[in-house]
């Protein structure tokens, strides 16, 4: 039996709690009088409040160290301890003249380093049964190492070398040309990403339109010193933060000052109740140029307009979004998010074409299979949100014009389905935590981005306290901005922007 303390209860106990409780509710019911059992609603009053959300015994602390170096951790007393390090190194501050610099990056991850060579780092994390990845967005590199708690002294070490003493070697970063190519090769397999990356680029006139897969004709032709220097302009601590789950808060500081070469001495701060926050502090934002390892920066700047990539596709693959606001304003995205629920998508039953006003709009403009669902893409100042489609080509245009007229509030909404959304969205912000990887992963995108973390508990619990006049508020304030269309495959029948906006 699992109970909410997340530990295990005897059977034995289970028994003895389980006749506690019958003989309770046969006492319960003799004292209750008929005209009382008569009158009741079937539905109590606390059952039309949302619920509360909360976790028991994981505390979540943060701390700021002398050096701007964020370190957060929330031990859940996991076996399996994970640590992130988050840096502000994504593809948005790339030099203009160096286009998929941060593929090239994230390439070379588990090269060498001035402290150990690739094989050695290699060898070593495999030994101590550990797992480590890079992974790129357009806001940040993250680097993640899981390994088993005792192992963690041993294994943290090589994450700080990978981190803070990369050392590109001609002849390693010439060997990873390969992969990089092997990326490009499964991209093209994949018109759903292509479609993403075609909508930045679109959308944006700053560095979140830039990709986070190099051009081909960068292969070969970027070199060691240009990834040195753009490291050294990135990877300073005030533009780092290091998150740990399954790991107790003492023991990360103490690893953190000594393989992060951080100073003795830190400063504790409360976090602040997301209520009470009026000031976020701004980021750092799109790289122009590096100059003597200076970075200079510009907050997101959206445009809007259209894109189209025509390939030998049997399908249309298209999106239709504006720009909402980005994790800096967590309380706006989530009523945005919200909203993406209650218009739903397509079903989740194999088979099934779903019941979402989303879907029956699309069901009602063709008889050929398609899929359709709410999107949003998220940045530490931005983000689109709208819907995406694929479906036949000849279908396209009335596919695409009935789901944008749901999007615009056509079928329009009222408590009962807001309600329904906020289940629906608090379940899926809960259990997309489950993973570890992906808490810690979103532990430090916040404390870097927002210098303050919002759990999944309070994530949910903030779902809750959205009033349905806050959703038509910021529904109306993203939807009354300039669209931004792009679509891939067969276009043959695709439409414009000014064809469905």
């Amino acid at each position: 039996m699992y109970i909410a303390k997340r530990g295990f209860a005897k059977l034995t106990d289970t028994a003895k709690a389980a006749a506690q409780a019958a003989a309770s509710q046969s006492r319960s019911g003799s004292d209750r009088s008929p005209s009382s059992s008569s009158s009741s609603s079937p539905r109590s009053s606390s059952h039309s409040q949302h619920p509360h959300f909360g976790h028991e015994g994981h505390v979540l602390r943060v701390t700021r160290l002398p050096n701007d170096l964020l370190v957060a951790t929330e031990d859940h007393a996991s076996p399996l301890a994970r640590i992130c390090v988050a840096v502000k190194a994504g593809s948005r501050y790339e030099p203009a003249e160096l286009p998929g610099l941060t593929h090239h990056l994230r390439g070379v991850a588990s090269c060498a380093t001035k402290q150990c060579s690739a094989f050695g780092l290699s060898r070593n994390l495999e030994q101590l049964g550990a797992s480590f990845r890079a992974s790129t967005t357009r806001d940040l590199m993250l680097y993640t190492l899981e390994v088993s708690r005792q192992n963690l002294k041993e294994a943290i070490k090589f994450l700080s070398y990978a981190t803070t003493q990369q050392e590109f070697k001609a002849w390693e970063v010439h060997d990873a040309q390969d992969r990089l190519l092997v990326d490009l090769d499964i991209l093209k397999i994949h018109p759903e990403v292509r479609l993403v990356e075609l909508l930045h680029k679109a959308a944006y006139r700053d560095g979140l339109k830039n990709s986070l897969y190099a051009p081909r004709f960068t292969a070969g032709n970027y070199h060691g010193s240009m990834l040195t220097e753009f490291a050294k302009a990135t990877f300073k601590t005030n533009r780092m933060a290091i998150s740990g789950v399954g790991v107790s808060h003492d023991e990360l500081l103490n690893y953190a000052q000594k393989y992060f070469k951080m100073d003795v001495g830190e400063k504790e701060h409360a976090l602040t109740p997301w209520s009470a926050v009026t000031n976020i502090e701004p980021v750092d934002h799109r790289v122009h140029h590096i100059n003597g390892g200076n970075i200079v920066s510009e907050p997101a700047r959206y445009g809007g307009g259209e894109a189209y990539e025509e390939t030998i596709d049997c399908l249309t693959y298209a999106a239709y979004v504006t720009e909402g606001p980005g994790l800096n304003e967590p309380r706006q995205l989530l009523a945005l998010k919200l909203l993406q629920h209650v218009i739903g998508g397509s079903s989740k039953i194999k088979w099934g074409r779903g019941v979402s006003p989303l879907a029956r709009a699309a069901a009602s403009a063709t008889n050929e299979p398609f899929a359709v669902n709410p999107v949003s893409f998220d940045h530490a100042d931005s983000s689109l949100f709208g819907v995406a489609v694929v479906c036949n080509p000849k279908d396209a245009r009335n596919v695409l014009r009935a789901t944008i007229d749901i999007l615009h509030g056509k079928e329009g909404v009222d408590q009962q389905r807001l309600e329904q959304a906020k289940n629906r969205l608090a379940s899926a912000i809960l259990m997309g935590h489950e993973s570890g990887a992906e808490l810690v992963q979103d532990m430090a995108t916040q404390a870097l981005i927002n210098k303050q973390i919002l759990t999944p508990e309070d994530a949910a619990n903030m779902v809750g306290k959205i009033s349905l006049e806050e959703l038509i508020m910021a529904a109306k304030h993203a939807l009354a901005g300039r669209a931004t269309f792009a679509a891939v495959g067969n276009l043959a029948y695709c439409p414009r922007l000014d064809d469905v906006a």
